[in-house]
């Protein structure tokens, strides 16, 4: 159950005009702007005051920007299943592409735009830091990811990461 508000929020206005790299298109923002937000009767965990507090969901914006985007990889580790979920990684690959020119973002470009999606996704761990896409002022990882969960979760982004950077490395030596 949720209560639907066709109006965007003043909290996310600034979404309207922060992206200069074209992406998402005018028309996807005119689509999620059109559809506005959901009012979700969850409240924040351990709040004193969970059960009547509400929270803002995107939920919708998101799909439309999920659409727009050809590839899209996410993986976790069963042992860090509790630390990530898709909605961070989904988060990560938002800002990224904002932030990259929508002309990047191509089949051959797929692993290098993968790749400065997971060493964003190790920042973000490493800082505990994962800003709302659509209110940054929400910092998503706070009092989420810390202490030794948080270390043990940064070896094993660190051991992929090494991992990775050597598969593309040797790979790229094999084609060249």
């Amino acid at each position: 159950m949720c209560l639907h508000c066709t109006t965007w929020i003043s909290q996310a206005s600034q979404w309207i005009t922060r992206s200069n790299n074209s992406w998402p298109s005018y028309n996807v923002k005119q689509s999620i702007l059109k559809h506005g937000v959901l009012f979700v009767p969850i409240g924040v965990k351990g709040s004193p005051k969970e059960d009547i507090e509400w929270r803002i969901s995107f939920s919708v914006g998101e799909k439309f920007l999920i659409n727009t985007l050809t590839h899209n990889i996410i993986g976790i580790y069963t042992e860090c299943e509790n630390l990530l979920c898709s909605y961070f990684l989904k988060t990560i690959i938002f800002w990224i592409s904002e932030e990259l020119p929508q002309s990047i973002w191509k089949p051959e470009n797929l692993i290098h735009c993968f790749m400065r999606c997971f060493r964003r996704l190790i920042y973000s761990v490493d800082y505990s830091v994962c800003l709302h896409y659509f209110i940054p002022e929400n910092n998503m990882f706070e009092n989420k990811i810390e202490g030794r969960a948080r270390e043990i979760l940064l070896e094993k982004l660190y051991t992929l990461h090494i991992y990775d950077e050597t598969k593309v490395t040797d790979n790229w030596l094999t084609i060249v």
